[in-house]
């Protein structure tokens, strides 16, 4: 989670299949543990260099209300319209990941704010209705942009802390949070993410794009296989 960001979806899945939890009991558990592992990767990230603080603080209001929404509209959603959505998104992802490598990094300084703030709002709404903290949703259209793969993980980290605060919020208010269980994975987790992301910084951008198409196809496999 800490090199690529795009780990976090690997969470829910994980939890749901060892720890042998209900994907719905596995989702506000993932989303707690990953608003831990978010602070520390953002600060790890913003030490270096690799946070856009503007497009950081331009996220937080959008995501934040995305994902309220989304916790509260959570047991009404069909599975299956959420899988179907995330698998979606990690093919797409893969794929854009891959022209990137071919195509080298171009501008997206055109996009006005408002269509930011959209994206925004969108990766807010279908991460806290799929559980995966916001950068899984996020990561495909930065790098279909042709943005630094190092500064969209940095930006992948910040995006966690709106949308796993706010839905932390609207799950406490449910009181559907397994206390015991995020205190049981919250240190293994946070200490891997501050490793991963130390790691990260070491590597060239182009060493860091194929292992988050790796991580993207992963991602899809688990998403289907849950």
């Amino acid at each position: 989670m800490g090199a690529t960001s795009v780990g976090g979806v690997l969470l829910v899945p994980m939890i749901a299949l060892i720890c042998e939890v209900p994907i719905a009991q596995a989702i506000p558990v993932g989303m707690t543990v990953a608003l831990c592992s978010g602070l520390a990767g953002s600060c790890v990230f913003a030490r270096h260099g690799r946070v856009d603080r503007r497009a950081a603080l331009a996220s937080f209001v959008p995501a934040g209300l995305g994902a309220m929404i989304g916790a509260v509209l959570l047991p009404v959603v069909p599975p299956g319209v959420i899988t179907c959505g995330m698998v979606t998104v990690c093919a797409l992802g893969f794929v854009g990941s891959l022209r990137n490598r071919d195509a080298g990094p171009t501008k997206s300084e055109g996009m006005s704010g408002s269509v930011f703030g959209a994206l925004f709002g969108m990766v807010g709404l279908g991460s806290s209705l799929s559980g995966t903290s916001g950068p899984l949703l996020l990561v495909p259209p930065l790098l279909w942009l042709g943005k630094d793969p190092r500064q969209v993980t940095g930006m992948a980290q910040v995006i966690q802390l709106p949308v796993t605060g706010c839905a932390c919020i609207g799950f406490a208010v449910l009181n559907v949070i397994d206390v015991q269980l995020v205190a049981l994975l919250v240190l293994p987790v946070v200490v891997g993410v501050i490793a991963g992301a130390r790691w990260a910084q070491a590597l060239a951008p182009g060493r860091l794009q194929p292992l988050l198409s790796m991580v993207l196809l992963l991602a899809g496999l688990l998403t289907v296989l849950r």
